[in-house]
């Protein structure tokens, strides 16, 4: 009796994890306004704001402004979590001026904003930190 109890359970608690995750993955987007609502923080770049392994909830529907965190996409390192330190209008739209937290220097290149996928809204302290383990140990299983 216990067994079919504790299977039942388990299956519930699986569907429960299921709907959840796909409730996330489809409601999320459309919540938050962007294609990236979760992201992960995978550098030190933002210490101490933001520490490897923090989930981010991130909010595409707001402009960003001076001092919000934003995610946005780097043309050679994928998503990028930093500060907007300035915003500027130049002939080719508005352009973010970023910088890590940690960093000496603010970013190389400005972000436009059509790369912005939003600014960041919730942290959620070191819950990622199994997804980076995850990655890095995929990552470490290729170069076999």
């Amino acid at each position: 009796m216990r067994t079919r109890r504790a299977f039942r359970e388990a299956v519930e608690t699986i569907v429960l994890v299921a709907v959840t995750l796909i409730l996330a993955f489809i409601v999320a987007p459309r919540v938050f306004s962007t294609d990236v609502p979760l992201a992960v923080v995978a550098s030190y770049s933002m210490e101490p704001a933001l520490r490897l392994g923090d989930l981010i909830v991130v909010n595409g529907a707001k402009t960003p402004s001076v001092g919000d965190v934003i995610v946005y996409v780097s043309p050679t390192s994928g998503l990028i979590v930093h500060r907007v330190i300035k915003v500027q209008e130049t002939l080719r739209g508005t352009e973010f001026i970023t910088k890590g937290d940690a960093n000496l220097a603010p970013d190389a290149e400005p972000v436009p904003a059509q790369r912005v996928k939003g600014r960041v809204d919730i942290v959620i302290p070191y819950i990622g930190v199994v997804r980076l383990a995850f990655e890095r140990l995929l990552q470490g299983l290729r170069g076999f």
